[in-house]
């Protein structure tokens, strides 16, 4: 009985004092009873022999979380978190904290841009599917359409647009080739011709010349490409004829 009253007593005064050291005797002399509050208690018979103890919980203290920084990835995709793991807990400055080693650029080079496979501009030729007269113009025109195609560099999907920026017309007799920056018109606006001066069978080919630009975003950014590419188109067989006039009566 009292060494129950002597804890309860303790352990009140306990959350007064954070250290508490005790020792007495019961009323009857049969027991010697010592406490401390701080590390553990103990009670003995006396003699010495019988001991027990209990360590006292100490308060803990979640650990204050690492610091932490976010950086832009090299290549402007999604941040990353770093953690400074020289010393997680002190100061402000992350010793550990730098940007990404710098990925390898994606670009797109004119050799790239040559080895796609792009579609010529087309040929269209007035009068269509008939004979060609010589001494009168052939009028002839293309498309000035771009195009896009997706290819994939570094495993990164990348979009690419082709812009047609020169044309080149081969007759196929010979002549002086025409080189222009216009599509051309089909008749009767036309602006580009030729003229055949003698009857044949000739092929008109068409060499178009092609200005890139590349996103690796979906088109949302574009960057150029240094250099061009060419297509090249040919027309069917064309047969010039010498027509005469004819009087009817």
């Amino acid at each position: 009985m009292i060494a129950s009253l002597l804890v309860a007593s303790l352990l009140v005064l306990g959350q007064v004092s954070s250290s508490i050291d005790w020792t007495g005797q019961s009323g009857d002399g049969s027991m010697d009873i010592g406490a401390s509050m701080n590390n553990w208690w103990e009670q003995s018979n006396g003699d010495g022999n019988t001991q027990v103890s209990n360590p006292k919980p100490k308060p803990t203290t979640p650990p204050p979380p690492p610091l932490t920084c976010t950086v832009p990835s090299a290549d402007m995709g999604t941040p990353t978190t770093q953690v400074d793991t020289n010393d997680p807990t002190s100061g402000t400055q992350l010793a550990n904290c730098q940007p990404d080693e710098p990925a390898e650029p994606i670009v797109v080079t004119a050799e790239d841009f040559r080895r796609i496979n792009l579609d010529g501009s087309g040929i269209t030729i007035n009068p269509e599917n008939k004979d060609a007269v010589i001494n009168l113009p052939l009028v002839a025109y293309t498309s000035a359409d771009s195009q896009r195609t997706t290819i994939t560099l570094l495993g990164t999907r990348v979009l690419v647009e082709a812009t047609p920026i020169d044309y080149t017309w081969n007759w196929g007799d010979g002549s002086q080739p025409t080189s222009t920056e216009d599509p051309g018109r089909p008749y009767p606006s036309f602006d580009i011709s030729h003229t055949y001066t003698a009857t044949g069978t000739h092929s008109i080919a068409l060499t178009t010349t092609w200005s890139g630009r590349f996103s690796i975003n979906g088109g949302n950014t574009w960057q150029s490409i240094n250099g061009t590419a060419t297509t090249t188109d040919t027309a069917p067989p064309l047969t010039v004829v010498e027509k005469l006039p004819v009087l009817i009566d």
